[in-house]
């Protein structure tokens, strides 16, 4: 049977989507970040599984991050000792420039600039890395192969870098702190 085209009926006009306002927005992206966090944690029980990528992943931080710890960590040792070292020799105390910077270093200056080198090198690396294994579709590949990405991807990422902070905290105050003063790059006469 043929319609004409006084039976066809137009399409009922769509209602417009609503954009989330921006309290729902923030809720709906905390959720997600909650739902994130809740598959991360269950994919930890089975990351002992994978213990030889949890070390690859330790050896891979500490072979691309020690160094530039180690060295913005110094940077920030050298200047804030040149800093303290000419402003109290304005007021005739250089000799107090140890006692300054063993105060500033530890508790103000090593922790901002590991904070920052941390945060860019590492985690910025991490979600990168796992950005690009998602466009590339090895995410994808992991799960069809029946490994849990949580679990392998994120999770021996997750615990490396854990196992690596002591180490990474360590280099930190040893270049901080420790060389600007103890090996003479500070002229005190």
């Amino acid at each position: 049977m043929a319609t004409s085209s006084s039976q066809i009926r137009p399409p009922a006009p769509r209602r417009p989507v609503r954009k989330p306002g921006s309290l729902q927005a923030v809720l709906i992206e905390t959720g997600d970040l909650m739902t994130f966090v809740r598959q991360t944690l269950t994919g930890l029980v089975r990351v002992p599984r994978y213990s030889s990528e949890v070390l690859r992943q330790v050896a891979i931080l500490v072979r691309g991050s020690t160094l530039i710890i180690f060295a913005m960590t110094t940077f920030i040792g050298m200047t804030a000792v040149t800093f303290a070292y000419f402003f109290l020799r304005s007021a005739g105390a250089s000799d107090y420039t140890g006692l300054f910077t063993g105060i500033v270093m530890p508790r103000a200056a090593v922790p901002i600039m590991f904070g920052y080198v941390f945060s860019a090198k590492i985690g910025c690396g991490l979600v990168a890395e796992i950005g690009a294994m998602r466009i590339n579709d090895e995410i994808d590949a992991f799960e069809v192969e029946g490994v849990n990405p949580m679990s392998y991807v994120v999770g021996t990422r997750l615990i490396g870098t854990l196992i690596f902070i002591p180490i990474a905290v360590t280099i930190a105050l040893l270049g901080g702190e420790g060389f600007p003063i103890r090996f003479g790059w500070l002229n005190a006469s």
